[in-house]
């Protein structure tokens, strides 16, 4: 805490006694005060606190003023924080400030609402009672709040995906935990709410806050999602499930289940550990008061700063999207160039896989249900750089995309696999499957300010223990290309190219299209609460159209719907996602 303290209040009496107090606690902790009107930087002097108050008390230890206690409409500023209370209790060296009665912090555009406010400045921690807190786009309210080493937590809590706590999705629970680096909040006894109405409660829930979460199809997902699934399909009909991830030790998986209009209820389960520690371009983050680590989600800000320099000093204004690392497509079937930086990962995962019935209608010869029973399955991602960009702001990871650079990836799986066809033979097909693919594609290249390119080669092999398809085999070739306008705005499109040979009993191994064209846009209406996309898919070979993809979003306060249809197999599809948490 720092010794330069300016104390306001009246009377010829209480002037006196804050010189002497002022000149005591100088003497002892004697440094040259800074300009209150500069930035604050990691190795500047500690700036001034400004008190004002109703009476004041001091004690004097062997080195002078030790404590500070000033009651009755006390406003204590420090640096970019300000806290006003009935009651402030502070120490010179600045390992303890208590704020009690009434208590307003604010700091940049964060606040802090409550009865009672502790900070401990050897750690960083800190303890609020009956509190709110804004952190946009944060909201949460709380019983109690601490923030402590190991990560945050809300006991008796309500988080809202919405500064001003009115979002269409609420989130309560006897407690909420959010890690220390606030990538993930952990949610126990939680009950989901939509437009004021209880859709959910369940015991235990993960929900990843920024940087994402493996699905079960071990695909890197942002943001954070509702573990509840609502979507139609031509197939399936209208189904309803739930789709929850859990950590055991060091493993992490999920579960979940659909019950489904007109096919068997579908079910997945999935467990699996990183077998090297996962790495991939780190972008910064804001940091939030309700993350425990210095500036949490990487934020370079706060590295070298004690705990009592990062408590002054306010995070940066939240940066705008980027057009070409934050753009968000609405389209399900995705796009290879988009968001690059989750494309460039190093990582090598193995896991167990247990799902069945799930419909399949991306397949020209007719639509299936596909069950593993089970599968295991190893795949590994390799970028051919030295050490990725970490904590880099958007000038870094557009200056790496500049460059040329080699990805890596592979897998290999093994299994029994169970197909139910649909339509045509209405067969059913069961037999063991081994899978191996390598391939090996460009790092998304950014060329300009706005255009994406992408070359991929894989090669797929499948063996079975079917005796009239013992194998199967082709090689997928492909370029991407797409221009952004903005970080909801593109247009682009692929080539794609499979070579096949051998035979395969399985639907769903074949490939459907020799040489493909993909033609995808997506545009963001005026005013940004509507966004419309397409894609056309093309068979070059025999001149047709065989799919055609139509989607729109609509951007609430915490959420966004966003509907999609395909004309292949009648898809529909439906989901909710949190679009203000944390890209």
């Amino acid at each position: 805490m720092p010794s330069h303290i300016l104390i306001r209040r009246s009377g010829w009496a209480a002037r006196c006694c804050s010189v002497l107090v002022l000149l005591t606690g100088m003497a002892a902790h004697a440094q040259t005060a800074p300009d209150p009107a500069k930035k604050l930087g990691p190795g500047d002097p500690l700036p001034p606190v400004n008190l004002k108050f109703g009476r004041q008390t001091s004690e004097i230890g062997p080195k002078g003023v030790t404590q500070f206690s000033a009651t009755g409409d006390v406003t204590l500023t420090y640096g970019d924080l300000r806290i006003h209370a009935d009651k402030i209790i502070y120490t010179l060296d600045g390992r303890f400030i208590e704020a009690t009665g009434s208590v307003s912090l604010v700091r940049g555009d964060e606040s802090l609402k409550g009865e009672r406010f502790t900070f401990y400045g050897s750690d960083g921690s800190a303890d609020s009672e009956r509190t709110v807190i804004l952190s946009p786009p944060f909201y949460l309210s709380a019983e109690r709040f601490t923030r402590g080493e190991g990560g945050s937590f809300a006991r008796n809590a309500r988080l809202v995906p919405s500064p001003d706590g009115r979002g269409e999705v609420s989130l309560t629970a006897r407690e909420i935990q959010i890690t220390a680096d606030g990538s993930r909040a952990i949610l126990r006894d939680m009950t989901l709410r939509l437009l004021g109405t209880r859709l959910l409660t369940i015991r235990h829930a993960r929900i990843p806050l920024g940087g994402g979460d493996r699905d079960n199809t071990n695909q890197a997902q942002a943001g954070a999602s509702l573990p509840l699934t609502l979507r139609a399909s031509g197939i399936a009909g209208i189904a309803v499930g739930i789709n929850l991830p859990f950590d055991v030790g060091p493993l992490s998986g999920g579960y979940g289940f659909e019950f489904t209009q007109r096919t068997p209820p579908q079910f997945f389960a999935r467990l699996g550990r990183d077998l090297i520690p996962p790495e991939s371009i780190g972008r910064e983050r804001p940091s939030s008061i309700l993350f425990a680590a210095p500036g949490g989600m990487g934020s370079r800000r706060y590295e070298g700063m004690s705990p009592v320099r990062q408590l002054a000093l306010a995070r940066p204004k939240l940066p705008s999207p980027d057009t070409v690392l934050d753009y968000d497509s609405i389209l399900v079937n995705p796009d290879p160039a988009e968001r690059p930086t989750r494309v460039v990962n190093r990582s090598l995962y193995a896991e167990g896989n247990l799902s069945g019935n799930r419909d399949i209608g991306s397949k020209r010869q007719g639509p299936l249900l596909l069950s593993r029973l089970p599968e295991a399955r190893l795949s590994g991602s390799f970028p051919l750089v030295g050490r990725l960009p970490r904590a880099a702001n958007n000038a870094e990871v557009r200056r790496f995309l500049k460059t040329p650079h080699l990805l890596l990836n592979g897998t290999v799986s093994a299994g029994r696999y169970r197909e139910q066809r649909l339509q045509n033979d209405r067969a059913t097909i069961n037999s063991g499957r081994l899978e191996g693919t390598a391939g090996i594609s460009m790092v998304p290249l950014l060329i300009g300010e706005h255009l994406l390119f992408r070359p991929q080669v894989t090669a797929h092999y499948y063996r079975y223990d079917s005796p009239g398809a013992p194998s199967y085999r082709f090689t997928e070739s492909s370029a991407t290309l797409d221009y952004f306008f903005y970080s909801r705005t593109m247009i682009g499109g692929s080539y794609i190219r499979r070579d096949q040979s051998g035979r395969t009993p399985f639907t769903f191994d074949q490939v459907d299209t020799r040489d493909e064209g993909q033609l995808r846009a997506q545009v963001s209406l005026p005013g940004g609460k509507f966004t419309l996309a397409t894609q056309l898919r093309y068979d070059l070979t025999r001149s047709k159209l065989f799919d055609t993809e139509i989607a729109v979003a609509w951007r609430g306060k915490a959420i966004e719907p966003r509907f999609s249809y395909r004309t292949q197999n009648s898809q529909f599809a439906f989901s909710l996602d949190f679009p203000g948490l944390l890209p």
